[in-house]
């Protein structure tokens, strides 16, 4: 296990207060729905490195029953059992995916793969891919790079050994024997038009607590706007297209979200 306590930068941003765990539940559903829209709820999914299992709980309010969870630190394991997730104590992520050949058809890995020691990361998701059934898929959240806070976002967690592009995040999937990949949040970069914007926020966040909500949303906005500001100077920079943008899948997000798909014939 981890001869430190994680928790000291962990509990900064996280807590199991029932406010944040509605909030992150919230957050996680947003981008795992879309994702997971076609999948049967008793699909056999793995969260690799579940933290205070919030991914979990998603998952569950989605209606996903066969859940199970690994982590290594301690503190969130209890955490996670705390909540009434199925989760394991490990500190040997691959040796427990060897034991579990072609078991899932879904694998999250969120968060995670920044910790693993670049020359580890290839053999640690080839380990998720053995424990993938043919057409299963590694659904993976990483920090990126190419934000215009990019090296915050890597260097602001002391375990971090790396971030990512999605050109390098492509590479390691790749080299695990993955068949296909894509970038999931292209195109979130820019603005939408302001009418829509403030329609959107008039019909969705209206409430007694409306102010707090327009500030969100005004937030919201103006970290788009200088995403936005951002990808410009990156096409200025290189003298790229906006089709050539797309096509090399630049990506401005904090976070580059990915799915990685195993083969129907794989092993």
């Amino acid at each position: 296990m981890n001869d430190y306590d994680y928790s000291v930068y962990y509990r900064f941003w996280h807590d199991d207060t029932a406010e944040h765990q509605t909030q992150m539940i919230s957050y996680c559903k947003s981008f795992l729905s879309p994702l997971l829209k076609d999948t049967p709820p008793s699909t056999p999914i793995l969260d690799v490195g579940c933290g205070t299992g919030f991914a979990l709980l998603a998952l569950k309010h989605m209606g996903f029953a066969n859940l199970h969870g690994i982590e290594r630190d301690a503190a969130q394991y209890e955490s996670s059992l705390s909540k009434g997730l199925q989760v394991t104590l490990t500190d040997n992520t691959e040796g427990y995916l060897g034991g579990f050949p072609q078991t899932y058809d879904v694998v999250l890995l969120l968060d995670v793969l920044e910790h693993i020691p670049v020359e580890k990361q290839i053999g640690f998701l080839r380990a998720i891919y053995s424990a993938l059934r043919p057409d299963g898929k590694l659904i993976l959240q990483v920090p990126n790079a190419c934000s215009p806070f990019g090296l915050y976002f890597r260097y602001n967690d002391y375990t971090h050994h790396s971030s990512f592009t999605s050109h390098s995040l492509q590479f390691v999937c790749v080299n695990a024997g993955f068949n296909s990949f894509a970038i999931q949040n292209i195109g979130k970069d820019l603005p939408e038009p302001s009418w829509r914007g403030l329609v959107y926020w008039g019909l969705t966040y209206w409430s007694s607590d409306s102010r707090k909500n327009l500030r969100h949303y005004l937030h919201h906005r103006k970290s788009r706007l200088f995403r936005s500001w951002w990808k410009r100077n990156f096409m200025w920079e290189f003298g790229y297209s906006p089709q050539q943008m797309e096509q090399y899948a630049f990506v401005f997000t904090p976070n580059i979200l990915a799915v990685a798909q195993k083969g129907a014939s794989s092993e």
